[in-house]
């Protein structure tokens, strides 16, 4: 999914797309997929966790495990928009144009 996400960044930061800024409408689609895998996964582990009779202590254990393994890449996610938003940042900090006054 990391792959996916890089590709869109670098489809975007071609000659075509000078600025990554708004690269979220971009990928709307894939965040919102990703967020309902997640929410999937855990109550999947949910529902497992009680046909198995598990006690609180291991239900909590489980859905905290499924939890964080999904949101890492949602981690990753903003980690890779603060460095666009770095990079677009930068661009602006070097460009030539003025606004005329």
């Amino acid at each position: 999914q990391q792959l996916v996400l890089e590709d869109h960044m670098k489809s975007l930061m071609s000659s075509e797309h000078s600025y990554a800024r708004g690269l979220e409408t971009h990928i709307v689609k894939m965040l919102s997929d990703h967020r309902k895998s997640t929410v999937t996964a855990v109550l999947d582990e949910q529902r497992e966790c009680k046909d198995c009779d598990d006690d609180y202590e291991t239900s909590t254990h489980c859905l905290r495990e499924q939890s964080i393994a999904y949101s890492s890449m949602s981690a990753k996610f903003a980690y890779a928009m603060a460095r666009c938003d770095q990079i677009d940042a930068l661009k602006a900090s070097m460009s030539t144009w003025c606004a005329e006054l």
